[in-house]
């Protein structure tokens, strides 16, 4: 390479060097050239090759990202990730909703729209402070289960107004029955009357009137001289007796096609039950003749004994038995036992049952006014109902009754011929004499009366049990009731069921056609 030196002076010498460094450059330029060709041969790299490994070391330094940048780009991704994951759920949920309510407001109307979306409005992802804020209570409403636990039979017994009001957890509960207290009212009247006895005052005595199409019982009272805290009128302890017959009357006619003037034969006694009597006979001069109407009436036991133990058998008995209700679940808000009912495999304990002479077959009163009903009520058994309506304090309706029936127990025609057989009863049966000079009766002689009696005593044969369950109606048949009624006589034999049966009708049946023959005045 050639350098200038200061120390020449001449101007021949500027030139010349200058000459020289031009040929130089051209030198250079040319060896680059062939370098990029080929490999040099030479140790020394040249000025174009020392350019190009500086810019290789460039690239390679470029690819080998420092640690630091490489952590700093991941701590990016990971962030962005996750903002991306909870944006693009609500995004989502946000364009939903959109289409939701546009839905909404192209299907109904702009008010829906908007009143629908400003109740979805969409949740914040950040802890907000709660703010508590009153809550409305839920209204509990009642069923017949939760009345029968409220209401224990006793708080239904000798009742003085027709509002119960009870204190039930935590809550005042106004209970409206279904009582008639005008007809209430008497039969407290027939309690207090007996109080005043020294003789004849009944040990139990039990009295329920009941509406036979719905079921509403319109009054109930009595007592238990042994057992105070009890209701008489619930309880199922009771011996049916002759009640039992509506049962087995009922079946011979549905089931053998039996009517009140199929004739029946019986020997013997009408109250007893021997088994000579219950030997099938014909008509001779040693055997009774009757109609199935008169042995009804009557209460001959015969006669039914052998419809259980020869016609009608256990199957046929343990059937109607259950279809009026023995032995069955009955949802009522009355706590009270249906009635109870056993058959074996002995022909004689059939024929027992069949007539009403055993001590197994019990019922209540609200029972035997179920039976009753049942001929009034087109073959229904209906399930008795005392409480109308219950609300709370702040007047919420938490009940409301609602008429049921137990059973379709028997056909139409069958309870027509059963009221028909009832009415034998109080008109030449065993309840005449209660009923007598009813066709002079200016209140009775306008009704269509009917029933059936019964009675038997205890197992310590301290009280004779005596019935009368029973229906009147008036002759166009617009208002019905039923009675029920128990007496249970000590020592003494006094007024007896059929009697305070006639009572009840006429009391109730007074007020009705009092009420019904005034003129209607606008006032």
């Amino acid at each position: 390479m050639y350098r200038y030196s200061h120390n020449h002076s001449d101007k021949t010498s500027w030139r010349t060097f200058q000459k020289n460094l031009q040929r130089e450059a051209k030198q250079n330029t040319r060896q680059n050239s062939r370098v990029l060709k080929k490999p040099m041969q030479s140790n020394t790299p040249s000025f174009t090759m020392r350019k190009s490994l500086s810019l290789k070391n460039i690239d390679r330094s470029q690819g080998r990202l420092p640690l630091k940048k490489i952590v700093v780009s991941l701590a990016i991704i990971i962030a962005v990730a996750f903002v991306m994951q909870q944006i693009v759920p609500v995004f989502i949920s946000g364009a939903q909703n959109f289409f939701t309510e546009a839905t909404a407001f192209f299907k109904h109307d702009a008010a829906s729209f908007f009143k629908e979306l400003a109740s979805t409005q969409p949740k914040s992802h950040k802890k907000t402070e709660n703010i508590k804020s009153p809550q409305k209570k839920a209204t509990t409403y009642l069923s017949k289960k939760d009345l029968r636990t409220i209401l224990e039979p006793q708080k239904l017994l000798n009742l003085k107004e027709s509002l119960i009001t009870i204190n039930d957890v935590n809550r005042k509960l106004n209970i409206a029955t279904s009582l008639d207290m005008r007809l209430q009212n008497f039969l407290l009247d027939q309690l207090d009357s007996l109080a005043l006895l020294n003789r004849g005052k009944p040990e139990v005595i039990a009295m329920v009137v009941m509406e036979p199409h719905t079921g509403r019982i319109l009054a109930m009272a009595g007592f238990d001289s042994h057992s105070p805290d009890i209701n008489p009128c619930t309880e199922v302890e009771y011996p049916a007796a002759s009640l039992f017959k509506m049962v087995t009357a009922s079946a011979a006619v549905e089931t053998h096609g039996y009517s009140p003037a199929t004739t029946m034969y019986f020997s013997g006694g009408k109250y007893t039950l021997y088994k000579r009597q219950l030997q099938e006979e014909t008509n001779s001069k040693f055997t009774n003749k009757v109609t199935l109407a008169e042995a009804f009436a009557q209460s001959i036991n015969p006669v039914f004994g052998k419809l259980g133990s020869l016609i009608l058998g256990k199957d046929v008995l343990e059937k109607y038995a259950s279809s009026f209700g023995f032995n069955q679940e009955i949802d009522s808000e009355i706590n009270f036992k249906p009635g109870s009912f056993t058959i074996t495999e002995s022909a004689y304990q059939w024929a027992e049952v069949a007539c009403g002479f055993n001590k197994t077959t019990t019922i209540s009163p609200v029972f035997g006014a179920m039976i009753a009903s049942t001929m009034l009520n087109s073959g229904k058994t209906p399930v008795p109902s005392i409480v109308e309506s219950v609300t709370d304090g702040k007047g919420m309706v938490l009940y409301k009754r609602k008429s049921e029936t137990l059973n379709d127990t028997v056909k139409p025609d069958t309870a027509k011929a059963l009221m028909q057989m009832m009415n034998g009863t109080v008109i030449t049966g065993t309840a005449r004499k209660s009923f007598r000079g009813v066709d002079k009766d200016n209140v009775l002689s306008k009704l269509n009366i009917g029933g059936k009696t019964g009675s038997l005593s205890n197992y310590d044969k301290t009280i004779r049990f005596d019935w009368f369950s029973g229906f009147c109606s008036d002759n166009k048949e617009q208002e019905q009731i039923v009675v029920s009624v128990l007496v249970g006589h000590g020592k003494y034999i006094g007024t007896k069921a059929s009697i305070y049966g006639r009572l009840i009708f006429k009391e109730y049946f007074d007020n009705y056609f009092a009420l019904n023959s005034k003129p209607s005045t606008n006032s």
